[in-house]
């Protein structure tokens, strides 16, 4: 379940970049079709403005909690290495730098193919200390 959270994230960043429905081909994998339909909203706002997602994101989850075939995930993501960048130029736009101590909580959904899928996710503040591993 886990391993789906992380590459949602990947993936995030790749359909931002794509037309709709290769980013709904990119997303349905790794996340439910309301949340690949919002995030696929907000990329093609993104695009009409001209931005794109810029760098990765690294995810370190801190707790999981399973129940049947929902959970909810906690993680303490490093987002200072992403931000928004120009989609011209593909330089990052100052200023839209992450933060490196981003809390999400984040439910997941496993579905009859058995396969572990995003629901949604929230930010739940910038404070949080990323476990080691």
């Amino acid at each position: 379940m886990t391993d789906a959270y992380t590459a949602y994230w990947s993936a995030n960043v790749r359909a931002a970049k794509l037309p709709r429905e290769q980013g709904r081909a990119e997303l349905s994998a790794f996340a439910e079709p309301d949340h690949v339909n919002k995030t696929l909203d907000g990329a093609s706002d993104w695009q009409r403005k001209g931005f794109e997602p810029w760098g990765h994101v690294t995810v370190h989850v801190t707790s999981v909690q399973v129940s049947g075939s929902t959970a909810r995930l906690v993680e303490c993501q490093d987002a200072s290495t992403a931000g928004i960048a120009n989609a011209r130029t593909h330089q990052l736009i100052k200023g839209t730098r992450g933060s490196p101590h981003v809390r999400l909580a984040a439910d997941m959904q496993q579905d009859g193919d058995r396969r572990w899928r995003l629901k949604q996710v929230a930010i739940q503040g910038n404070t949080c200390t990323a476990s080691r591993s």
